[in-house]
């Protein structure tokens, strides 16, 4: 019987670790992982969260980052430059920034 709440609570604590590196709630998924410890293979699948309109995800490790980060701050890849066309003088230009052709703002 020990052993039996050992092995819940060491699945509990680890589905709660892993829910919160992927944003989601770790009480919830400690608890669900305590009570049912498959529920921690579920969470380590699922994708990270990203918070609504203020970040993206990295290229590289899909983790979720700010939204105006140049490296990730997990794995330290650097992220790509985000370019948009100009609506006036069809450019790419870098998003936030005016139009080196035209002038027009964007």
């Amino acid at each position: 019987m020990t052993r039996v709440v050992i092995f819940n609570l060491i699945a509990g604590v680890a589905g709660g670790l892993v829910a919160k590196s992927k944003g989601r709630s770790p009480v919830f998924w400690g608890l669900l992982s305590f009570f049912f410890p498959f529920a921690l293979i579920i969470v380590f699948f699922l994708p990270a969260v990203l918070a609504v309109q203020s970040g993206k995800q990295c290229a590289n490790c899909r983790r979720a980052i700010p939204k105006d980060a140049v490296l990730c701050p997990y794995c330290g890849n650097q992220q790509p430059i985000e370019m948009i066309e100009c609506p006036n003088c069809r450019s790419f230009v870098q998003r936030n920034r005016n139009c080196p052709n035209c002038g027009r703002a964007l």
